[in-house]
């Protein structure tokens, strides 16, 4: 399968992606829906992504973290407990010339060691139907990897019930085919 950025300075490079049974990489459609919402979108200030430090967690080949770069995002932590996917990310991060303003995890998503720094957006995109959201977002609390008010774009199949502990807040769901596009608030 072969992804592009969608716009912005990297707009039209191409992404290395993994051959796995087992990705499921955030389509093109899904992708422009999500980061038309966070661009436009009535909830948020123009520029939002401008010189933010984000979160992409199940990050299979990295289009959602690169997208945000290509965005003008500041950096990107690349969260995920495939190396495999890692050395993807790590290869278009170089293709990109991005490997200064990329930062990568190889852990479970659900035992996140304490963080180093505290972040204002993260995308979290597992397998659907594994239950591996409420983990995530647990561990994401626990560890301090939010800021306050910190928006949490999570992609889920639209037939999962998300549930989310305390702390987050809905604050938007679209439905886009077979994705279930859901925005969480974080306050601790």
């Amino acid at each position: 399968m072969t992804m592009h950025i969608i716009t912005g300075k990297h707009r039209g490079a191409r992404l290395e992606t993994l051959d796995s049974k087992q990705l499921r990489p955030t389509m093109g459609k899904v992708r422009e829906a999500l980061f038309n919402i966070l661009c436009h979108g009535p909830m948020l200030a123009p520029n939002y992504l401008e010189g933010l430090d984000i979160l992409d967690i199940f990050c299979g080949c990295g289009s959602l973290g690169f997208e945000a770069l290509s965005r003008g995002a500041k950096s990107v932590t690349f969260i995920d407990r495939s190396r495999e996917a890692l050395d993807i990310v790590k290869k278009n991060a170089k293709h990109l010339r991005e490997e200064e303003t990329c930062q990568f995890v190889c852990t479970d998503s659900s035992r996140l060691p304490s963080a180093k720094q505290a972040y204002h957006l993260a995308f979290i995109d597992a397998p659907y139907d594994q239950k591996l959201t409420l983990p995530c977002l647990t561990s994401l609390a626990k560890g301090g990897w939010l800021n306050q008010n910190a928006l949490i774009c999570v992609e889920v199949s639209k037939t999962e019930d998300l549930v989310f502990p305390q702390g987050y807040v809905l604050d938007d769901e679209r439905h886009y085919g077979r994705t279930k596009l859901v925005f969480l608030r974080y306050s601790s």
